[in-house]
């Protein structure tokens, strides 16, 4: 089979004499391979890298990036050289002229030859149509892209640009032989993959990645001046959850791994070269190593090549999170150029404003000592210059913090806090923005807080401080679920997440009216109900049994001997009920029908009745409106 049918470049590159008509066998015996001997000792450094570095996934950390042992050993005049050059390509690029030295390179070459594009998801889920549009925004010549090739195909063509859904194909069917006959297997061979490309340039994309819009032009270029592939160093990182651009100021000290040292500052998702250099390469991988096309086989590959070039500090990033970063790697938060700046807002939402991270955040507001209400407002403000979602590491702190807080200030800090929570601009209708839901984390983290606190401290209440707090609890539940899309997404995550192990709680999410259900305050309204019968008759208020009674009523929160007690209490100090508590007593009694004894609701009625009439003598302007009421119901 004739894997190559080339012949001479168009940019007038001569394919290597010889090398016409060979197959992938052919190829694979170019070079003595010795294979077990690499093999054993490409696992027994991965094992011992593994140990050093304490990084879980080792397909992506590891398998996805390799370094060739020519570079380790460099002179200080070859690392000088590297650095200038570096330093060229970031000036070239911020100032306009890396598309006058592109063009100078096309003029130079007779043309840009073919290039085959495998779009790789690096999380295994479908391509996004923001991710297919990045790709298509490189400027690489159109008609010279043959195939662009990708997981669900149908799908991809459906949401990509009209230019690049033309390009789209699958992948090819991979055919094992099993007991004599062919069987097809859904998987991608490495090797299979190359040989079926039609292009004399093949490159590797990922949907994760930001990248300025000359990027495949440099690497094709690169690859036919070097004479060898390529890939990019992810010198920048672009971190999702922050929305900060990280740059490594210190790659891990492996100089006792010398053969693994280049497995961690690469990318082999950006691997792009000449077809037959890559057929080469795959050719030389076990069959096992092929089964899967991943970011391990393209990190083997990587390892079982003689050589290859890494580009560093060019206008790109990779999307990291903090936990998918190498342990000993120093990544420090740092402004990027203003270009891939731009990108990455494009594609992910608002960026890094100089000089802010949540540690210094933090640290700041600690410093400061505020109440618990204090800081809750300090961290939901919308002033707050952190454009982005904390980590795991700062919410556990934000927790620890506001914990503390509130069992230094006890109960009567609740209200506060509930208040502030309520009251969130980013609750308010047409106020859910990115920048909300992106804050949400820490809203949540305060909320639970003030939920377990109060669940755990009920006993430790007055009947109008417990009141009043289950009243707010009940209006913040239902601020939070009738947000507006963007945050209710993040409300509706949180809420399934925490209470997953709750049957009551997730039948809640059935029932759009038990709000209280759904952000899981029912077990603390149902501590604070029967906290409330251990209050003594004589301390009870008309105010506070009116308030408790209607938001026990809303939760859904029925307790046989407390709904006597509060309908007694009531009757008892009727001469003390005022206007906002004739409301919630009737909504209680007559909406939810949350008092079961007609005895009950007959006393309340007769003395509501009654007291209304004092109410509307007492006050000449309640009767106008008692008034005008009945006369717009009539």
């Amino acid at each position: 089979e004739d894997v190559m049918g080339l012949g001479k470049w168009p940019c007038g590159y001569a394919w290597p004499e010889g090398l016409h008509g060979m197959t992938a066998e052919d190829c694979a015996g170019s070079r003595p391979r010795a294979r077990g001997r690499r093999r054993i000792l490409f696992l027994v450094g991965a094992a011992c890298v593994w140990a050093v570095l304490r990084v879980a996934d080792s397909a992506f950390s590891l398998g996805a990036r390799a370094r060739p042992r020519q570079q380790l050993c460099s002179s200080n005049s070859r690392l000088a050289g590297a650095k200038l050059t570096a330093l060229q390509r970031r000036t070239a690029a911020a100032s306009g002229s890396l598309d006058a030295d592109l063009e100078a390179a096309e003029v130079s070459m007779g043309g840009w030859p073919t290039l085959s594009i495998f779009f790789l998801s690096s999380s295994r889920k479908s391509l996004t149509p923001a991710a297919l549009q990045r790709l298509a925004e490189q400027d690489y010549p159109q008609d010279m892209i043959r195939e662009v090739i990708v997981e669900n195909p149908d799908e991809a063509k459906a949401n990509a640009p009209a230019e690049l859904a033309a390009k789209i194909r699958g992948f090819s069917p991979v055919v094992a032989q099993s007991g004599g006959f062919q069987t097809p297997k859904e998987l991608k061979n490495l090797t299979v993959e190359i040989q079926a490309t039609s292009s004399q340039m093949v490159a590797f994309w990922s949907d994760e990645q930001v990248s300025i819009p000359q990027r495949l032009r440099m690497q094709v270029h690169e690859a036919i001046e070097d004479g060898v592939p390529n890939v990019l160093e992810p010198s920048w990182i672009y971190d999702t959850q922050l929305s900060t651009f990280k740059h490594c100021e210190e790659w891990p000290e492996l100089s006792e791994f010398p053969e693994m040292t280049k497995l961690v500052r690469t990318d082999s998702f950006t691997l792009c070269g000449d077809r037959f250099e890559l057929l080469k390469a795959s050719a030389n991988l076990e069959e096992e190593d092929l089964e899967h096309l991943s970011q391990a086989s393209l990190g083997l590959m990587l390892n079982d090549m003689e050589n290859f070039k890494i580009i560093t500090d060019f206008s790109w990033a990779p999307v990291r999170t903090q936990e998918m970063l190498l342990p000993d790697a120093k990544y420090i938060v740092k402004p990027a150029d203003s270009v891939l700046q731009k990108l990455a807002d494009a594609a992910f939402g608002m960026g890094y404003k100089s000089g802010d991270s949540m540690e210094s955040i933090l640290d700041k507001i600690e410093s400061e000592r505020p109440s618990p209400k204090e800081a809750t407002l300090a961290l939901l403000s919308e002033e707050l210059p952190l454009n982005g979602l904390p980590d795991q590491s700062a919410l556990k702190r934000i927790k620890k913090f506001i914990d503390a807080g509130v069992f230094r200030e006890g109960v009567p800090c609740l209200a506060g806090m509930t208040e502030a929570l309520s009251t969130w601009w980013g609750l308010q209708a047409g106020r859910g923005s990115d920048l909300a839901a992106r804050k949400f984390p820490i809203f949540w983290e305060v909320f639970v807080s003030v939920r377990k606190y109060a669940g755990d401290n009920a006993d430790f209440m007055e009947l109008d401080d417990m009141g009043a707090l289950a009243e707010a609890f009940v209006q913040l539940a239902q601020n939070m679920l009738t947000s507006d899309t963007k945050v209710l997404d993040a409300v509706s995550a949180k809420c399934i997440g925490d209470l997953k192990h709750e049957k009551e709680a997730l039948s809640a999410l059935e029932d759009t009216i038990d709000y209280v259900g759904i952000v899981g305050l029912r077990p603390a309204m149902k501590s604070m109900g029967y906290a409330a019968l251990d209050i003594p008759n004589s301390l009870l208020t008309a105010n506070g049994l009116a308030s408790l009674a209607w938001a026990l009523a809303e939760s859904g929160v029925e307790i046989t001997t407390l709904q006597r007690k509060v309908a007694k209490g009531i009757v008892s100090n009727i001469d003390k009920v005022q206007p906002p508590d004739v409301g919630k007593i009737f909504q209680t009694m007559h909406e939810r029908r949350w008092f079961k004894d007609d005895d009950s609701v007959k006393y309340i009625t007769e003395s509501l009745l009654a007291r209304i009439q004092v109410l509307k003598e007492e006050d000449p302007g309640l009767k106008q409106i008692l008034e005008n009421a009945v006369n717009e119901a009539r």
